[in-house]
């Protein structure tokens, strides 16, 4: 991926890749090449995914301040 590709986009191409490999006639190359492009798009929604989860845990925990006595 050249560019930086939101999560949304990232997955709606992820599904249209998971279309066309279901399809009966498309080439091995070609198969093989979705792959590869999927195996990349799934890594990169991971990513986001686990930076957004990681963001909200770091957010939560510097709301809650110790007491200090």
């Amino acid at each position: 991926m050249s560019q930086e590709m939101s999560f949304e986009e990232a997955l709606s191409k992820l599904e249209a890749i998971v279309g066309e490999v279901k399809q009966k006639d498309v080439p091995l190359d070609r198969s093989l090449d979705l792959l590869e492009e999927g195996v990349r798009l799934a890594n990169a929604c991971t990513e986001k995914t686990d930076h957004t989860y990681w963001r909200e845990e770091i957010e939560e925990s510097s709301e809650i301040e110790p007491e200090l006595s």
